[in-house]
Order: structure tokens, then sequence, then C-alpha cells
């Protein structure tokens, strides 16, 4: 569910070079009754029952697993008052995980024409991926020997794949299967057109090498008559 919260105007909103983000300004019950409602339905909506066939003494059954129907918010551009959406504990960690019990993933709205989007602020609130370019230098440099940082990154890591594991990503898996990794049908191709590409140049490196040699040989031989 996405954009978390108070992203009620397009532009200017902090997603083009030199804006800094909108500040919104509202009233805890205009925000709790009006613009975080929608939001909350989507956590209390329940879980979804996925069924899967397990093997129980020697025979398979059916059987099923409750997943919740939530499992990943983007947060704003935007700032609720003075902070930062994407950076603000009071409404990822205190409303969105303790009050509404949402368990998963939280990512930034794109954070690469955004300065104020901090990761360091971002992991401490509640937040766990900073959404950038792999290129893109960030204002924080993640340490992993202080362990303040370390914490929130270790907690962000658990909450990113718990939302994996209860994805699509899982290809359907359920409970109990095992996961065997293959070669897809583009894979073999490839390998199979490198192999050949490989032997067809050692064959020609060996020919090449095999007339020099035969040149060279005829050559000396031409000069010792």
């Amino acid at each position: 569910m996405k954009y978390f919260a108070l992203n009620e105007q397009e532009n200017p909103r902090g997603d083009r070079n030199g804006q800094f983000g909108l500040a919104t300004w509202a009233n805890e019950q205009a925000i709790r009754e009006i613009y975080l409602r929608p939001f909350e339905m989507c956590p209390h909506s329940g879980n979804v029952r996925l069924n899967y066939v397990t093997k129980k003494k020697g025979k398979f059954v059916n059987t099923y697993k409750q997943y919740p129907a939530v499992t990943g918010v983007m947060t704003s551009f935007n700032r609720i008052g003075a902070t930062w959406a994407g950076g603000n504990y009071h409404l990822l960690t205190n409303v969105l995980r303790k009050e509404w019990g949402f368990k998963g993933a939280i990512i930034t709205d794109n954070a690469n024409t955004s300065k104020y989007m901090d990761g360091n602020q971002m992991n401490q609130a509640g937040g766990d991926m900073l959404l950038v370019n792999a290129k893109q230098p960030l204002v924080f440099k993640f340490n992993k020997n202080d362990p303040n940082q370390y914490h929130f990154a270790r907690q962000a890591a658990h909450n990113v794949l718990f939302m994996t594991a209860n994805s699509k990503a899982m290809n359907g898996s359920m409970p109990g299967s095992i996961l065997k990794t293959h070669m897809t049908k583009i894979k073999k191709i490839i390998w199979t057109y490198n192999i050949i590409v490989i032997i067809l140049i050692t064959l020609m490196a060996w020919f090449t090498y095999r007339r020099f040699a035969k040149g060279k040989k005829a050559i000396k031989k031409y000069n010792c008559k």
C-alpha cells in the first residue's frame, strides 16, 4: 500500500531537483479519522488463506496456512509537520507496526532526487529500504561497527526477508517445501552457446599453432639444405 501518508498533492512534493519536500500540517484527529483510515483498513483486512498439500504419516493431506494480506508499504515524499514521512518514528513504528500490528517491509518512494531522505533516519524510524539507483551516492553510509546502526539494519533485513518469504517471489512454495534450483532454458542456451564458442576458439588456436609449427619446421629444413 502507498503512499504512506498524507500525500495529498503531486506538485511540488519533493521528487524533483531543487525541491526538498512538501510540509503537510494537520492535527492528530484529522490525520487519524480521514487520512490514515484507508491505510488502517489494509493491515486490518485479515489474512489470506493459502492451501497446500503436506506429507503426514506417509500420506499426503490437504492443509493451509494463513498469511498477512499486506506485507509491503511505500512511504511518501512529504513531511508530516516538519518530519519526513519515511523517517517518521511515530508514523512507521508507533502507528503502523505497534498499533496496527503490521509485519513486513517498508520502502521509501524514489529517493534519487530527494536529498532529505536519509537512510539512517529511515532505519531508526522503522523503515527498511531506500529506493535509489545502485550508482546513486547516498548521504548516509552504513557502518557495521556501529552497534546502533547494526541493530536497525538487522531488523530491516528481517522485515525484508519476512515480506519475501510471504510473497510470489517464493514461486508459491509452502511451508515444508524443498527448494531446488534448476537451470532455465535461456541459461542452457547461453551455456551451450558459450561452450561451442570456446571449443571453436580452442580449435582455431590449435590449428593456427599447428600451421605455424609446420611452417617453422619447413623453413628450418629448407635452411639446413
